[in-house]
């Protein structure tokens, strides 16, 4: 009987643990399934949304990225006179890098190598990007920033913020942008690492002034008052004009 009763327990406590874990997983696979549902639309405009939302979160999902990889071996030899459509398979394209995956640089290369300009120049720049995050996903992966109760996404985005490339962190700022993730766990991180980097970055490198800019315009874009000082901060003693100008830019958005 007691026996019995342990039995029981353990069951429930399974039971328990497995329902509290299913909002998270189911969170996480929903974020993949409409973009995988994004991807099979048949609107242009829905399938080039999920390949840029992809292009900047660093999702790890074998499905999305084989079908990116069909969509663009379907694409980059057809409908050249169409900017539109080359429009989408450059976009699909860099979706598909982000997977660093060396199973798809075949396919990148039949792009860098296809007969329109842009799609050459979107297929080399896609090459040297594989190489990249095949170096980058372990670390946005990594579950370091893991938190119970927190989606995949976020955790990534979180990853992405506090590296020490700054691609990354112009890539996890788009991304939240483009998605208006205002989580605020995200937005505390961004606040962090805007006040923490502004000040020191190379002012010859792009990508380091892009991301710091694009940090200002997610504070910005969130609403919330709870930013202004960081951005006041910046906008007041950033010594590169071009941060400076976003800062103020973003101070308006809540003011």
């Amino acid at each position: 009987m007691i026996k019995n009763n342990y039995s029981y327990l353990t069951l429930a406590i399974v039971l328990l643990l497995t329902s509290l874990a299913l909002p998270c997983h189911a969170a996480q696979n929903s974020h993949a399934q409409s973009l995988l549902e994004q991807l099979n639309s048949d609107h242009r405009d829905q399938r080039i949304a999920a390949s840029k939302s992809i292009s900047h979160s660093g999702i790890n999902n074998k499905t999305i990225y084989d079908r990116l990889k069909q969509l663009v071996e379907e694409g980059y030899k057809t409908g050249l006179d169409d900017k539109y459509h080359i429009d989408e398979i450059s976009w699909h394209t860099k979706a598909l890098a982000t997977s660093g995956e060396e199973k798809y640089r075949s396919t990148i290369q039949a792009v860098a190598n296809a007969d329109d300009k842009k799609l050459r120049r979107h297929g080399s720049n896609s090459l040297k990007a594989l190489s990249d995050w095949a170096k980058w996903n372990p670390i946005i992966n990594s579950k370091e920033y893991a938190v119970s109760g927190q989606t995949d996404e976020v955790t990534r985005y979180l990853a992405m913020l506090k590296s020490d490339y700054y691609m990354l962190k112009l890539q996890a700022a788009q991304g939240i942008y483009e998605n208006n993730l205002y989580n605020e766990k995200l937005l505390d991180t961004i606040s962090e690492e805007l006040l923490a980097h502004y000040q020191k970055i190379n002012k010859r490198d792009k990508t380091e002034i892009q991301s710091m800019a694009w940090l200002c315009k997610v504070l910005g874009g969130s609403g919330d008052q709870k930013y202004k000082a960081t951005l006041d901060n910046v906008a007041r003693t950033a010594s590169h004009r071009k941060i400076k100008k976003h800062a103020k830019k973003a101070l308006k958005h809540l003011s």
